[in-house]
């Protein structure tokens, strides 16, 4: 009878799959997070370029005697978020352009936020990522405005 039970102490043919039993959630729950995370990034520098791209497109427009208004500026936004560069949902999407009083003479000062709700990366978690977003001031010279001196 010792023996037996000596010899069942020392048995260790199930050992690994114990170990992997114990580990393997924890596992992938940290690689799920670490993709969710990087979803998140993904969709953060991409609104971010929008904006950007937006900025410069308004920025050239309004340089070239096209004087975009705040409707072009968003609708803008949203055809440069659909291209294939950034792929972003169009119904994920708020843009939103409106006039700041202008510190500048001869220039319109336009703040520009874009918001946007990114996918779950495991649809059957009902925990929803936060909403990325990203704002900026666009300063748009008037070339045709006088400007006075101080």
């Amino acid at each position: 009878m010792r023996n037996t039970v000596r010899n069942l102490i020392r048995d260790d043919n199930g050992s690994a799959l114990i170990e992997f039993a114990l580990l393997a959630p924890v596992f992938l729950m940290s690689l799920i997070g670490v993709m969710q995370v990087n979803l998140y990034m993904e969709n953060y520098n991409a609104v971010r370029n929008v904006v950007n791209d937006t900025a410069r497109y308004a920025t050239v427009s309004y340089q070239t005697g096209n004087k975009v208004g705040n409707d072009a500026i968003e609708a803008q936004a949203g055809i440069i978020a659909k291209t294939a560069k950034y792929n972003l949902k169009e119904d994920k999407l708020t843009v939103t352009a409106t006039a700041q009083s202008t510190r500048i003479d001869g220039v319109k000062e336009v703040n520009l936020q874009v918001r946007y709700a990114p996918e779950n990366f495991l649809p059957f978690v009902s925990q929803r990522l936060t909403t990325v977003q990203y704002e900026r001031q666009l300063f748009l010279f008037d070339s045709n405005a006088a400007v006075t001196a101080p």
